[in-house]
């Protein structure tokens, strides 16, 4: 009785903690993004 929703907590944890790094992947590559255009901007700037 006890094992199956045990089973199903520690799916759902893993599940969570798969969402969580996605969105830590996701924000991690805006922030590269950002980042780069930035960089893009000041080089066109000093070009320019």
């Amino acid at each position: 009785m006890n094992r199956p929703i045990r089973k199903a907590r520690a799916i759902a944890i893993a599940k969570a903690r798969d969402d969580q790094n996605k969105l830590i992947l996701r924000s991690a590559g805006l922030g590269l993004m950002a980042c780069f255009m930035v960089y893009g901007l000041m080089l066109i700037g000093v070009i320019g």
